[in-house]
């Protein structure tokens, strides 16, 4: 869909910001007065539809950025089968970000504390460091672009709250989780919280209590929550803010190792200490008792439940 440019100027847009940086009498500041007259939106309007699809990049933004490409004789073009070639392109655009980066900083307007658009300003550059440092390493021959994903890696320069998230093992996505805290009664929504991409669903279930409560006006005598929330962690804190939590344990990992479930508690068994000895817990393994009975079986078997007995040392 066609996006359009508001002809409204404000005092953030950044000829008002960077006129001392490139001069008045430069192409560059020369072109950012006259693109209003030289391309319009409209003009493009053919190329696009018009109530399909998201926003896109207002057209007269793209051609005064391919302008000012011809007048510098710079090409976007890059043999992407040339790896010097790619190393050329990313050492480019590393470079003019650093510069970008140190201009904002020693600007008139960053060094005025006074002034309302340092903040933004000071905001910017620091966001523009974060994305050269998460994607970007230096290497002895130059730059390349950094291995795997950075933790916290911001996604996106417009929200840069966003993450990089999952559904499943196999679902990905980018942005946020919504948090949603529901009356069980009546299915009204009492309150509402929005959590990064990549943080686990159980990150403040405790002040979402709280909320409802202040939005309510009442106590809420027991939360219920799946899986997600039956967590350790989450169980001690509802239990020392003396709260109810209703929630499934979570699933035991697919391992090679025994988990709770695989043991039954006999309170009535006893054993003296010297009959404790190690065995391997690995699936597949025999293990051997001492009493009389025992027997060496594979722990592989579908049925590999194991009978812990009571003694006073701590396993």
């Amino acid at each position: 869909m066609l996006g359009q440019r508001s002809s409204q100027r404000c005092l953030f847009d950044a000829e008002y910001h960077f006129k001392e940086l490139v001069g008045e009498d430069s192409f560059p500041w020369q072109l950012g007065q006259a693109r209003e007259r030289l391309f319009r939106d409209e003009d493009f309007a053919d190329l696009y539809s018009l109530d399909n699809g998201r926003p896109s990049v207002p057209p007269r933004l793209l051609a005064t950025a391919l302008r000012l490409q011809a007048h510098d004789k710079v090409s976007a073009e890059v043999d992407g089968s040339d790896p010097e070639a790619r190393r050329g392109f990313l050492a480019a655009i590393v470079a003019d970000a650093e510069r970008w980066s140190g201009q904002a900083l020693t600007s008139p307007q960053a060094a005025d504390r006074a002034d309302p658009a340092r903040p933004r300003i000071m905001e910017a550059s620091a966001l523009l460091c974060k994305l050269l440092l998460q994607d970007i390493e230096r290497r002895p021959d130059g730059v390349a672009v950094r291995e795997g994903v950075s933790q916290e890696r911001i996604v996106s320069v417009h929200d840069p709250e966003m993450r990089h998230g999952r559904k499943s093992s196999h679902h990905r996505f980018d942005g946020h989780k919504a948090s949603v805290a529901v009356e069980a009664g009546s299915q009204l929504i009492t309150t509402v919280a929005v959590l990064p991409g990549n943080a686990p669903d159980n990150q403040g279930a405790l002040a979402l209590v709280a909320e409802s409560e202040h939005h309510t006006g009442g106590r809420v005598c027991e939360t219920v929550a799946d899986a997600a929330y039956g967590d350790g962690e989450t169980r001690r804190q509802f239990a020392e803010a003396d709260r109810t939590l209703i929630a499934k344990g979570p699933k035991p990992p697919r391992g090679a190792y025994f988990t709770k479930q695989d043991f039954h508690i006999d309170p009535e068994a006893a054993v003296r200490p010297e009959q404790l000895r190690p065995v391997s817990t690995a699936r597949g393994a025999t293990a051997k008792g001492t009493g009389s009975g025992s027997r060496g079986r594979p722990l592989s078997s579908p049925a590999r439940s194991v009978t812990a007995v009571a003694c006073d040392h701590s396993v």
